[in-house]
């Protein structure tokens, strides 16, 4: 379980579309040439003071940074994400924080 902020997909925003392009360093580019040219932005952002229009401006979309609440469908500045670690077929949720303090309130109700 942890949080996860709008900064920290930021940060890890040029990771995450080096994995989903296949754009391994050392690897020629066969296709999707303007991929790796957005990945050169990406990296030469400054990721501690680069604002979401920054990203989003040069990816084209929100996609990259958008956090949403799986419980309520918020879109959030920060979740918690709960399940298990990271893969392909693992299970995950993000709620916000408005989404546990209610499944906190829940809990309690049941302990009496």
């Amino acid at each position: 379980m942890k949080v996860i902020t709008k900064r920290d997909m930021i940060r890890e925003v040029a990771k995450a579309w080096r994995a989903c392009y296949g754009l391994t360093p050392g690897r020629p580019i066969s296709y999707g040439k303007d991929r790796a040219a957005i990945l050169t932005q990406l990296e030469a952002l400054d990721m501690e003071t680069c604002t979401e229009e920054d990203v989003s401006r040069i990816t084209g979309n929100e996609l990259w940074i958008r956090l949403t609440c799986d419980e309520c469908g918020s879109e959030v500045s920060a979740v918690i994400e709960i399940g298990e670690e990271y893969d392909y077929e693992s299970d995950k949720a993000h709620l916000c924080f408005q989404c546990v303090a209610i499944a906190r309130d829940l809990i309690k109700d049941l302990r009496g």
